[in-house]
């Protein structure tokens, strides 16, 4: 730059410049909020550019600096402090860009001001609280619109699309245990179990009835007493005393609205007409009435004892007879593809007589409606509904396919578990009639070793076959200690004891491990 061509500007210069500017007139419509160049300066409603200045390089000056002048000439303490502000305002602006975006929204759209919102008259309020609760809900509690999960599907019904609504739909309940597939799901329970936590009561009962977790066996957590003990005994579990009045009253109640379910009542027993008077109408005290109204099962029942302990073993009849005669279903239908398709109950059964296990007789041990047995196929011939009335629960029982299959695999369980229990004390007789033939001397026992131990039986003539597991046909485990005095036999079973989980055989006895 010439500084005899350009002289240098002074202030007043500038500011007479500035004002002529059309910025200067519209200074807070078009103001930015953030500089990231030297900022402007204002002064009596003007606004300055910072202007450079000629330096003078004479000797006289300091650093290329001149000392202050009146006269115009470089004001040192000026620089200084436009040097201040620009640092100032390098560092605000490096910080905003450093930390402003973690508090934009927090500190800079949140004090945004919103323009007001309209009105809403009182229906469009509720909606707009509806809508929030829908949308705030879980998965689980919006299901009750949309399909299962496909993996869930898959895990207990085998298919990922369900194709037998009354099967696996959500409203279906294939294990008749009061749940539907959707409450289920949303409980975490087995649909194709109606007992879940093994604890006597079904998953229904204890979510409607009882209010006891269908997961958790001990649902108090003591390891003594099931949730089944402490409802037959009339305990409270929440208190661990009996229940009062106002509790009970609270069970029967639901008891009466919800009604109960397999294996509830097998397992309550006697408790259902003791404690509960289960099946008699509540009069409006909250108390038993105390004597139940004329009806058609009572009169059917005229001439017939009506103790607890009879109804009961009417019933354990009933269910047994209608329990073999669904497993009769299901072996006639494995050889025919269809179910006999007549409505008539003895007509039915004499067509899947060859398929039972014992003989069963399809009359009801009472023989007057209500307590009847009933047959219907389904109209695609690949169901059935079989029902009987229930004396102890005054309500009908219905079983269906799925039912009976369950029962199928429980009876041939059983039948497995049976043949192994025979298998390993047969192998544990010959074992021991081999080892007194094999000990000599102070030896009290000598058993083979587990490589030979089938050969050497079946030469010692103690045994005729070596058994397998009748299912997988396996071995079964076989093993003897270093010095060869001690021997175990283990076989798993399909349906033990609850607490185990197979047979065992040593040289002193056998039992449940």
């Amino acid at each position: 730059m010439d500084p005899e061509k350009n002289p240098p500007q002074t202030q007043e210069d500038v500011l007479r410049a500035a004002s002529a500017t059309p910025a200067a007139k519209n200074l807070h419509e078009d103001e930015p909020q953030v500089y990231n160049v030297m900022p402007r300066l204002l002064h009596k409603n003007n606004v300055s550019q910072p202007v450079m200045e000629v330096v003078d390089n004479s000797p006289n000056s300091i650093d290329g600096l001149q000392s202050a002048s009146p006269a115009g000439g470089v004001n040192f303490i000026k620089i200084l402090k436009i040097a201040i502000l620009t640092v100032a305002v390098l560092g605000l602006g490096y910080a905003g860009y450093r930390f402003g975006p973690k508090y934009y929204k927090q500190f800079f759209l949140a004090s945004k001001t919103a323009a007001p919102a309209p009105a809403q008259t009182a229906d469009q309020s509720t909606q707009s609280t509806q809508d929030q609760v829908q949308a705030t809900s879980s998965p689980d509690q919006n299901a009750n619109n949309s399909a299962l999960p496909s993996d869930w599907l898959k895990k207990y019904f085998g298919v990922d699309v369900c194709d037998k609504p009354t099967e696996c739909g959500p409203d279906a309940d294939p294990d008749l245990d009061g749940l539907t597939n959707l409450e289920e799901y949303q409980q975490g329970t087995d649909p194709n179990n109606a007992d879940s936590d093994g604890d006597g009561l079904s998953d229904g009962d204890e979510v409607h009835v009882f209010l006891s977790n269908p997961l958790k066996k001990y649902s108090n957590n003591d390891p003594k007493y099931t949730d089944a003990d402490y409802f037959k005994g009339g305990y409270d579990l929440t208190t661990t005393q009996l229940m009062t009045p106002d509790r009970l009253l609270e069970i029967k109640t639901r008891m009466s609205d919800k009604g109960l379910h397999p294996p509830t009542i097998a397992t309550l027993g006697d408790a259902l007409q003791k404690i509960y008077n289960f099946g008699s109408p509540l009069d409006t005290s909250g108390q038993q009435a105390s004597s139940t109204p004329s009806s058609t099962p009572d009169q059917a029942l005229d001439g017939f004892e009506v103790t607890p302990a009879a109804q009961q073993d009417r019933d354990a009849q009933r269910t047994t007879t209608i329990k073999n005669i669904g497993i009769g279903l299901i072996k006639y239908y494995d050889n025919n593809k269809s179910y006999p398709n007549t409505t008539d109950f003895k007509e039915m059964y004499d067509a899947i007589r060859v398929f039972m296990k014992v003989a069963t007789n399809p009359q009801d041990p009472v023989n007057k409606a209500p307590y009847v047995y009933t047959y219907a196929p389904s109209a695609a011939g690949d169901d059935f509904t079989l029902a009987y009335y229930s004396e102890v629960v005054r309500q009908t029982i219905k079983k269906h396919a799925a039912d009976a299959q369950k029962d199928k695999a429980t009876e041939e369980a059983a039948i497995y578990d049976d043949q192994r229990i025979n298998d390993l004390k047969r192998l544990q007789t010959a074992l021991l009639l081999y080892s007194s033939k094999q000990a000599a001397g102070n030896q009290d026992n000598v058993f083979p070793s587990a490589e030979k131990y089938k050969t050497e039986l079946l030469v010692s003539g103690d045994i005729t076959d070596i058994p397998t597991d009748p299912k997988t046909h396996n071995d079964y485990e076989y093993k003897v200690n270093d010095t060869f005095n001690t021997f175990t036999l283990k076989a798993v079973l399909d349906n033990p004891p609850t607490g185990s989980t197979g047979y065992l055989c040593n040289q002193l006895n056998c039992d449940y491990y």
